[in-house]
């Protein structure tokens, strides 16, 4: 659950880059980095560190970097650890020249590959080396060939950039995994990013931009703009079908995001509305946890006719939770979350959250809502329960042992009386949404662009709630 973002335009890229890359710290706040070509000093020129993107990327920083094109990455680990050796952009060498990669996504199958690269930068562990490892070794001396070679071996997601000899290349596997937008920004760059959202703080309208196509690789060169569009190969055993994560509807993105012809925002109203037409307790308001349960608990309360009210508000420094280390999240629930004491106070409330994970978010929450004096609370997740971890880049993976749904086998009595063991007995309800009400929901959402094909329950990836090993290889544990 990575953020990539690129740029190639007739004058300097690097602060299109910042934008882009500030518009989607929501990805991540662990570590970044951005390349950019100087095409007058013919270097590159690369800065990384550890932490936000805003943190690393100052006033100075910014300063020292200039040039035309570029590419930048915020990272959340999903293989290999968070550490400085693996921040991307990640450098390779193909016939002498130097490029750059970034990736969204995971590999899924890396046995084979870790002892064909074993010695290959052996200081890197994230699984994008094997990618930058596969182009090395291709058995060709055209970049294309070469692409095209590692594609049709790796067996896994991605949304890639990769800059290389004053060109931008941008990938997304055969399945569509993992977003991945490109648009036009005053008919003198094309930019790309994994949410469309960031896009528009360049000026770009859903007008100026689509979506990269699953399989589908696109190519601008930095002389003249020019724009090419190749189909990818694929192992054999990989169907070319869209098969989009579905946690990035429910979690990941960010609302205004349009994906699929619709937003993000309107999908997560739609799963709100259809838990709340089968799923009504006693209860006096309906509270979204800030901020990806808000949508939802917008919908809900719009299908059970029980007032929404903006009861937790969210203080917009603290950023996500779930990228801190398991043992760090405790005390910083507390910082995040505040509650309106006058709305919540001797109310019954149902608090709509987008998933449940491990639980700890929602029992913080009830703990703050009770604390503020709630009567009764009651909770609704527009989603499916999460019962297995996600080898395809949802860093369900790290938490997996800690997956409540999983723990008790999806016996739902059990996982509100376990809750209920933190949280004083408060917890009067709990229900989910089906896999197949949520797909249905998400395919029956309105699109508000013209242009995307028909979507069907069969067009998402449902390896976290059904088993991860669905539509892809996988041959690690």
């Amino acid at each position: 659950m990575c953020g990539i973002a690129g740029m190639v335009s007739t004058g300097d890229a690097v602060m299109g880059l910042f934008c882009l890359g500030y518009k989607q710290q929501h990805r991540s706040h662990r570590s970044a980095g951005m390349v950019v070509w100087d095409a007058d000093e013919c270097r590159y020129l690369p800065v990384k560190g550890m932490g936000n993107f805003t943190e690393i990327f100052t006033r100075e920083k910014l300063a020292y970097l200039h040039g035309n094109i570029g590419i930048a990455h915020v990272r959340w680990a999903t293989h290999g650890e968070l550490s400085a050796k693996n921040i991307h952009p990640l450098a390779f060498l193909f016939r002498g020249k130097r490029g750059y990669i970034v990736h969204n996504g995971e590999i899924s199958c890396r046995n084979g590959l870790e002892e064909q690269f074993r010695n290959y930068q052996p200081e890197v562990s994230a699984d994008t080396k094997f990618i930058a490892g596969l182009i090395e070794t291709a058995p060709t001396t055209d970049f294309l060939s070469a692409l095209q070679y590692a594609f049709s071996v790796i067996k896994g997601t991605y949304s890639l950039l990769i800059l290389y000899d004053n060109a931008v290349y941008a990938v997304r596997d055969v399945t569509g995994n993992r977003p991945l937008f490109m648009g036009g920004w005053q008919e003198n760059s094309v930019c790309f990013a994994s949410e469309s959202s960031a896009l528009v703080c360049l000026g770009l309208r859903p007008r100026d931009m689509r979506e990269v196509a699953p399989g589908e690789m696109v190519v601008v060169r930095g002389s003249d703009l020019s724009v090419e569009s190749h189909s990818i190969a694929a192992p054999p055993d990989i169907p070319r079908a869209l098969r989009f994560c579905m946690i990035e509807l429910l979690y990941s993105m960010y609302p205004t995001t349009i994906v699929l012809g619709r937003t993000v925002r309107s999908i997560r109203e739609r799963l709100g509305y259809e838990l709340g037409a089968r799923y009504r307790p006693p209860a006096d308001i309906v509270v979204g946890v800030p901020d990806s349960g808000v949508s939802a608990g917008i919908g809900y309360s719009a299908a059970t006719g029980i007032p929404y009210v903006q009861g937790i508000i969210r203080y917009h420094q603290s950023g996500r939770i779930f990228y801190h280390a398991v043992d760090e999240r405790a005390e910083r629930y507390r910082l995040k979350y505040d509650a309106d004491f006058e709305a919540l106070r001797d109310r019954r409330v149902v608090l709509v959250d987008d998933t449940l994970f491990a639980s700890d978010t929602i029992r913080n929450v009830i703990t703050i809502c009770v604390e503020a004096g709630a009567r009764e609370i009651h909770v609704a997740i527009p989603s499916p329960m999460i019962t297995r971890p996600c080898y395809y880049g949802t860093p369900t993976s790290s938490d997996h042992r800690r997956l409540i749904a999983r723990d008790y086998g999806g016996d739902l009595e059990a996982i509100r009386t376990d809750i209920n063991r933190t949280v004083g007995g408060r917890l009067g309800s709990l229900a989910f949404l089906t896999l197949e009400e949520a797909k249905r929901a998400i395919v029956a959402t309105p699109p508000v662009l013209s242009g995307y094909g028909a979507i069907g329950t069969d067009n998402f990836c449902d390896a976290c709630f059904l088993g991860g090993r669905r539509h892809i290889p996988v041959d690690v544990d």
